[in-house]
């Protein structure tokens, strides 16, 4: 019987969305006070309550959802229009067939119909509005149950309510986030986030045992992921829920501006659009991020933790005040100098550079993946690499080289990942793979990456990605160097290498049938490794394109005249809409691994449209049309490898 009921409220609440988006398609209307009053006098059996207000699309099905979870039953209802306004009345009775009369329950209504009736206004903006009903309902009871009224009150803000509507709205996952971390420390947060503020993260324990510490460092982080994904849910460029017409006083909070990444500016403005590739001109909007910095601020973050984590480490294996380190009680990260990003970084090449670490001792930490290229998105893992200076072929070498395994085994302790994929620790590209000790040795690292050394071709590749983090400025060169050898030496790059791995990652991801974004034909990998391909090719003689950042190198190809500005345009209009579409599917799923698309014309679908300010029909064309062009320029990418250009 429970099924049943749930199957046919999600085929009410289907209807529901439908025609919530077929009359919100212009646009919420400005938000208008409501006028609320329970009467226990008219009707002998129920209680009645009377709303006046204007119109709130969806509001009606709302305020019933939420007092049938409640417990209240709705005997009758009668509606009528009173000029501008709309005049309700619910006949209700609690789960006994009693009248409301307690203070506390008659309050409980009151706050439901006014948050409710706010919320409605906002749920056009969510991608999937009947989850983001369901889940302020139950954001709700958990505030109300903790008694915290103030915040409740807050909540009547028509800003919070816009913002939560997008944030509960966009899967079940970041929403379990918020409840797990206290939502009565989190709605400031949040509500700062839609103001296009930037509020300080929650204050770590400035003093305490190295468990405690640990414990500060995971909590900050996870509050600050939160706070990073809100903001680029909320004012990325080309998502953040449906489209919807300006109101009549338009805040620089929302809107659905597509990103316009520099080589598609270019391209606009010589009039360059290749057929079939649409070049959007949105306007502008103030706090809209470009793409890129979700990427950036998220690698920020996690090159912060990894370096307070690796402090922590190297404290609990003794090797702290040997290195400088900082010992005692602290913030996460006291003692640890962030990393250089932008225009502080040193340079090997394309924009890599570490400030000196932890004290600066013999060691170095360096990121690949993702976070070498600062490119982390939702759910992204953190691949690391570590590497000391010490021989272990001397006896005072290893006794180093063991103190660094336990250092590393501790920061993997101390760093749980909060779900499957999420900053979740990754040595797989150390030399010899899950093979090969989790601290390299400089020696071992230059003896392993060199031609005949013991790298799969695809290492080689990886290596593209290698970004200095924190650690010792003489020991990061010297790594650069060997890596600048080896990866972007003379040697042909081994192609049929390559593409029997792309044969072999097609056979295991991709089931027969389905759209793998990242590794199916047309997927993401094959727009990396397009241009991975050529900087490998090139690198040897031009320096420019030794970047680990995926869009600088295809800046870096057009301005070598590698690539002309239209293909460089659409290689990167491509990786965006890719990256993009991974990220909903991701924020939706919760976890990494699962990248197949969504069939289109499904509620899944809709929702993934909805959730990057698209149209189903829109998206699927745009996504159908991308993953053919791409497929079609990595072929004629891998002829050219063939054929030894550059």
């Amino acid at each position: 019987m429970a099924g049943e009921r749930g199957a046919v409220r999600g085929e009410v609440s289907g209807h529901w969305v439908a025609a919530l988006r077929s009359h919100l398609g212009g646009g919420a209307p400005p938000l208008s006070a409501l006028e609320l009053e329970i009467d226990n006098r008219t009707d002998p059996d129920c209680s009645v309550v009377y709303l006046w207000g204007a119109d709130a699309p969806g509001f009606l099905h709302a305020f019933a959802l939420g007092l049938a979870m409640r417990g209240v039953r709705v005997r009758d209802l009668k509606v009528r229009t009173d000029g501008q306004r709309v005049v309700d009345r619910f006949y209700l009775t609690d789960r006994s067939g009693r009248k409301i009369i307690t203070e506390a329950a008659r309050h409980e209504i009151e706050v439901l119909a006014v948050l409710i009736h706010g919320f409605a206004y906002s749920l056009a903006r969510a991608a999937d509005p009947a989850l983001a009903l369901a889940q302020f309902d139950t954001l709700l009871d958990r505030l109300a149950g903790e008694g915290s009224l103030a915040e409740l009150r807050a909540l009547e803000a028509e800003p919070l309510l816009a913002a939560l509507a997008t944030i509960l709205g966009s899967g079940v996952h970041l929403f379990e986030d918020f409840l797990r971390v206290a939502p009565r420390h989190l709605l400031p947060v949040v509500a700062a986030v839609a103001g296009g503020g930037t509020p300080p993260p929650l204050p770590p324990a400035a003093t305490g045992s190295l468990a405690e510490r640990r414990a500060a460092l995971i909590a900050w982080r996870d509050a600050e992921l939160f706070r990073l994904d809100c903001d680029h849910l909320l004012h990325a460029q080309g998502g953040g829920g449906p489209r919807s017409a300006p109101a009549p006083e338009p805040t620089p909070r929302r809107g659905a501006v597509r990103a316009q990444p520099p080589l598609v500016a270019a391209a606009a403005q010589a009039g360059a659009e290749p057929a079939g590739v649409r070049v959007d001109r949105p306007t502008p909007v103030a706090s809209a991020r470009p793409f890129g910095h979700f990427g950036e601020t998220l690698t920020h973050l996690a090159d912060q933790v990894v370096s307070a984590a690796w402090a922590l480490a190297l404290e609990e294996v003794g090797l702290a005040e040997a290195c400088g380190g900082p010992g005692g009680g602290g913030a996460p990260g006291a003692g640890v100098t962030p990393p250089a990003t932008g225009e502080e970084a040193t340079s090997s090449g394309g924009g890599e550079g570490a400030a000196p670490g932890v004290g600066a001792g013999d060691w170095a930490i360096f990121a690949l993946g993702k976070l070498g290229g600062r490119e982390l998105g939702y759910a992204s893992d953190l691949e690391l690499l570590f590497v000391y200076a010490a021989d272990p072929a001397t006896g005072a070498g290893q006794a180093a080289a063991a103190q660094y395994q336990r250092a590393v085994r501790s920061l993997l302790r101390s760093l749980p990942a909060r779900r499957a994929g999420i900053f979740e620790i990754d040595l797989r590209l150390r030399p010899h793979g899950d093979d090969g000790p989790l601290a390299t040795s400089v020696a071992a690292f230059t003896r392993y990456y060199r031609p005949g050394g013991g790298a799969a071709p695809f290492e080689r590749q990886a290596l593209i990605r290698l970004r200095p983090i924190v650690g010792d400025p003489a020991l990061i060169a010297e790594v650069l160097e060997a890596r600048d050898r080896f990866t972007y030496g003379p040697e042909p790059f081994d192609l049929a290498a390559s593409a029997e791995l792309r044969r072999r990652q097609i056979a295991t991801f991709v089931p027969a049938g389905a759209t793998h974004l990242k590794y199916g034909r047309g997927g993401l990998v094959e727009v990396e490794y397009a241009v991975q391909y050529r900087q490998i090719a090139l690198g040897h003689r031009h320096r420019s394109v030794r970047t680990p950042n995926l869009v600088e190198a295809i800046q870096a190809l057009v301005c070598l005249g590698d690539l002309d500005a239209a293909e460089g345009a659409r290689l990167e209009a491509a990786y965006i809409l890719l990256r993009q579409v991974i990220d909903a599917v991701r924020l939706e799923r919760g976890n990494a691994r699962d990248l197949l698309l969504p069939s289109p014309a499904t509620p899944a679908f809709d929702c993934l449209a909805h959730r990057l300010g698209r149209e189903p029909f829109e998206l699927a064309a745009a996504v159908t049309e991308t993953l053919a062009w791409v497929a079609a320029r990595y072929a004629r990418a891998v002829g050219e490898a063939a054929e030894g250009g550059g």
